[in-house]
């Protein structure tokens, strides 16, 4: 595994050297809200450019065909919708203004539900049926009992959960129980070693040590540097509170720790072993990156799993969805499902214009005082907007997508816990894989991937001494015009719209790869022929069910030039009475920031419809 120096880094413009990275944090450490307002402000003139093409055709094969519904899903999304009077959350009068919630993903309920608590008429359209009320937090039943999440699997800040639905006048606990799982993971690696990181100190100590010299003092002092992370960025720069708290001690750590350098680079110079570095660097995908250009401020994510820990929904995150839609019409929320929206509709001029609601595909106009969309900001740009005023996301960094398998094994594996990560020696090939900086933008031989099995949190996920596995392989995402089509008439061109790899093949690859990678280095011998039942979402799936621009399953990337106040915000620039919330706006991806920025989208909006102005 040995790297040259020149692999650790990562090439970066002149404004992430490390002199003036400590200038940017001494300044935002000493500045006022009134301060992050203005560069809120700034970011979105910048980000205010023009241009707009059709939408991709969608791509039908491949389609999942074995979603069903459960008997307890059925009982909650049947539930009767009776609207309440309840005083408004944020203070004041109550409103009597329409909103329309584009998209009934997490964002667009937790909007919908804050906006109707505080009096709104609000209106929720969705484009899939009803049976897939919170987006992606969605379950896929197949024959024989087996039940897996087709989205989100890891529960982290379950605060947020909390908090969410204590401020919509209710208690999670009424709806699931939040589990914290043990191990919080076990690695394997690609030559047969393999750590868990566990919440026992000593057991971990054991481990660490074993492959570094005074590994786990190196990996305590690392996590205190990722707890200030996390306790300066949480409250300062996602949930926008501006509290001074630790900055200042967190500024002038920056000159020391290089919070803004590639985190790999920082890993470089704590640990002299790849796979240490490997062990806390892995998580920079949930947020689009690879370690090797994510700041290494994403420490904060090894904060919160190995210290907060990683949670569970009991019954899976499906509940955490319909939960959602419960208490949206509790408080008297409409839906319209089935309905994809073909625009929204905007009136005026030059400059900025007002948007008067949207235009469903079947011609009907819901009009409305507020739109707040939680699509896809990209694809919503993109095919909702007129060309007069979308913001062009072609040039934008997006995150991988996913190629999942959703595996029935007629056995139940003791090798595996509940996440489990599998990972190659080839640390930089294995990214490059993902992000297809391969020759020819291949998925490679090398890669890595993450395993869940939930049976060892939640054991009615699949009959007894049977497993339910989802397996994510971390994908490069697809142009918008891919179809997966190959006419070649026999010439061995490839004449696929898009153009580029084979990438049905990546699925097949991707499939030899897991099964061998799980026989042979987690010891799982005879796992290929236990798998009774299977299906699989690729990245066009993703991108045509979801709207996903690209297939990208986590949003526009959080590098350092779109992230925090450089992240498109939840207000259109040009487009009064227009709103966005979701994985690719401002806070980011993830379902606590989600909820975090569905927050301060519904804040935002009371402001101005309770206002009168825009």
């Amino acid at each position: 595994m040995g790297e040259s120096e020149g692999a650790r880094r990562c090439d970066r413009p002149w404004w992430c050297s490390r002199f003036v990275r400590g200038a940017l944090l001494l300044t935002v450490a000493g500045s006022n809200a009134q301060g992050f307002l203005m560069a809120r402000n700034a970011a979105s003139f910048f980000a205010a450019t023009s241009g707009r093409h059709r939408t991709a055709s969608a791509w039908k094969s491949l389609q999942p065909s074995a979603t069903r519904i459960t008997e307890s899903r059925q009982k909650a999304l049947s539930a009767v919708a009776v609207g309440k009077e309840i005083g408004p959350v944020y203070g004041g009068e109550k409103t009597a203004a329409e909103v329309v919630v584009v998209g009934a993903g997490v964002g667009g309920l937790a909007t919908a539900a804050r906006l109707a608590k505080a009096g709104c008429r609000v209106t929720v359209v969705e484009k899939n049926s009803e049976e897939d009320i919170g987006g992606r937090l969605n379950e896929l039943v197949m024959e024989g009992g087996f039940r897996f999440d087709t989205g989100p699997s890891l529960l982290l800040l379950p605060e947020t959960y909390r908090e969410t639905f204590a401020e919509l006048g209710r208690d999670s606990d009424e709806f699931f129980e939040m589990r914290r799982v043990s191990p919080t993971y076990k690695v394997y690696f690609d030559d047969g070693e393999s750590v868990d990181l566990s919440d026992d100190e000593e057991d971990l100590r054991r481990q660490m040590d074993r492959l570094e010299d005074g590994g786990f003092d190196k990996y305590k002092a690392y996590l205190d540097g990722a707890q200030l992370n996390l306790e300066v960025g949480l409250p300062n720069f996602i949930e926008e509170k501006f509290t001074p708290g630790r900055l200042p001690e967190f500024a002038l750590g920056a000159l020391f720790n290089s919070p803004l350098e590639n985190h790999y680079g920082q890993l470089s110079r704590r640990f002299d072993n790849p796979k240490m570095r490997a062990l806390l660097s892995f998580q920079d995908l949930y947020v689009g990156l690879s370690p090797y250009n994510a700041p290494a401020v994403f420490s904060l994510l090894q904060a919160i799993e190995l210290r907060d820990g990683v949670y569970y929904p009991t019954g899976g995150f499906a509940r955490v969805g319909e939960a959602l839609g419960t208490v949206c019409r509790d408080l008297g929320v409409k839906f319209r499902f089935d309905s994809p929206v073909s625009e929204v509709s905007v009136v005026g001029e030059g400059g900025r214009v007002n948007s008067k609601g949207v235009v469903l595909a079947s011609g009907e106009l819901l009009e409305a005082d507020a739109v707040v969309c939680n699509a896809d900001l990209p694809y919503a740009e993109k095919a909702l907007l007129p060309d007069s005023v979308s913001r062009s996301f072609e040039n934008s960094e997006y995150s991988t997508s996913v190629i999942a398998f959703y595996l029935c094994s007629n056995r139940r594996w003791p090798q595996l816990s509940h996440h489990t990560v599998f990972l190659s020696t080839d640390w930089k090939a294995s990214w490059d894989s993902a992000f297809g900086k391969l020759p020819g933008g291949e998925l490679g031989e090398s890669f890595n991937f993450y395993a869940a099995a939930p049976a060892r949190t939640d054991p009615s996920v699949c009959p007894e001494g049977s497993d339910a596995i989802m397996v994510l392989v971390p994908c490069p995402s697809i142009p918008d015009d891919y179809t997966g089509k190959i006419d070649d008439g026999g010439s061995g061109n490839d004449t696929r719209e898009g153009g580029g790899p084979d990438r049905e093949d990546w699925v097949r690859r991707a499939r030899e790869g897991v099964i061998r990678e799980m026989e042979a280095s987690a010891g799982m011998e005879g796992f290929g022929d236990s798998i009774v039942g299977e299906e699989v979402y690729a990245p066009w799936n993703w991108r045509d069910r979801y709207n996903l621009r690209r297939g990208a399953v986590f949003g526009l990337s959080h590098g350092l030039n779109q992230l925090s106040l450089l992240r498109p915000g939840p207000q259109h620039p040009t487009v009064n009475g227009l709103w966005f919330c979701g994985a690719s706006s401002r806070p980011g991806n993830g379902v606590p920031l989600v909820l975090i920025g569905a927050k301060q989208v519904a804040a935002n909006v009371l402001k101005v419809v309770e206002g009168g102005n825009t």
